[in-house]
């Protein structure tokens, strides 16, 4: 349990009867999309709209102001070096957010689609700074505990991270050979 955890006034008993406090912690909705054209599509409604389910079956307290970037690339990093992404981790850095907290995402892909290496060294910046990783269409909560005792869920991680970044490496040869096919027209 850490100081800056959020308390919840209720209490249990463990197996020995001691009475223990429940500590809640906050979920934050972080919500993506690629392209300025996908901010009005239905692809941010459909995120938001996961979001308060997943913290009731995890038990979150839900943040209600959702962490958005809109048009910023998950592929080129951008989402984290000038986006919403990258200033909720300087304000976890700067003790804004509680220790404890997750980041809910839809899937994977809205929080990385950058290599393998990339997306775990950004998966373990969110632990080192005592928070964890929601990933809706998984119903799991990612902490650096469950990750190193799960080696499924590492697996598992491991091809979203691998899937993500090569749909988007793809995507990406696509839209350069069209455009290098329209110079040399």
């Amino acid at each position: 349990m850490t100081a800056a955890s959020q308390r919840i006034g209720s209490t249990a008993q463990n197996r020995t009867g001691k009475t223990i406090e429940k500590v809640a912690h906050i979920g934050f909705s972080y919500q993506r999309v690629s392209t300025k054209s996908q901010v009005d599509g239905v692809g941010l409604e459909r995120q938001h709209d996961a979001f308060e389910p997943f913290c009731q079956r995890h038990n979150l307290i839900p943040n209600a102001d959702p962490i958005r970037d809109e048009g910023l690339s998950a592929f080129h990093g951008t989402h984290k070096s000038r986006g919403a992404l990258g200033a909720f981790i300087q304000a976890s850095r700067d003790g804004l957010i509680s220790a404890g907290s997750v980041l809910v995402v839809e899937e994977w892909d809205r929080f990385s689609r950058r290599t393998p290496s990339v997306s775990e060294r950004m998966l373990h910046e969110l632990w080192d700074l005592d928070l964890a990783l929601g990933i809706v269409s998984q119903d799991a909560i990612v902490t650096e505990k469950l990750y190193n005792e799960n080696m499924g869920l590492s697996v598992m991680l491991k091809v979203l991270q691998s899937e993500s970044n090569a749909e988007s490496s793809k995507k990406s040869r696509r839209i350069k050979h069209v455009w290098q096919e329209r110079r040399d027209s």
